[in-house]
């Protein structure tokens, strides 16, 4: 999960284990953590992005894993604030999966991230 709020990912994680008890969950506080972690080679099943992040922007992030030299078939939710229809448009158009808006529920949670582990990479 690449969000720079903690907390969210706190949440996320919380949420993981409620529905796949010992699912490995990795959190990276900016886009260049994650971008230097797959560019040697190791890549989740799945990643969850939110789109508000400081320096490499959350569809900045997906635009670099889509046209960029790594997996185009990586999963990707995109879990974030904005409920403007030109974040999701752009979203789905750079090959985002998923995307779903915060705040939400911890059952809508669990819901998601259901729905979310259906596509991961095999």
């Amino acid at each position: 999960m690449v969000d720079d709020d903690s907390d969210d990912a706190e949440l996320f994680n919380f949420a993981l284990q409620e529905v796949q008890p010992g699912t490995t969950f990795v959190h990276y506080l900016q886009a260049e953590e994650l971008l230097t972690e797959l560019s040697c080679g190791n890549y989740p099943d799945l990643l969850v992005i939110d789109l508000n992040m400081p320096t490499i922007t959350g569809l900045q992030c997906l635009r670099l894993l889509r046209e960029g030299p790594y997996r185009r078939d990586l999963p990707v939710v995109i879990l974030t604030c904005s409920e403007r229809p030109s974040d999701i448009e752009a979203c789905y158009d750079l090959g985002c999966n998923l995307y779903f808006t915060k705040p939400y529920s911890t059952e809508e949670l669990k819901l998601m991230i259901e729905r979310a582990l259906q596509m991961r990479a095999v």
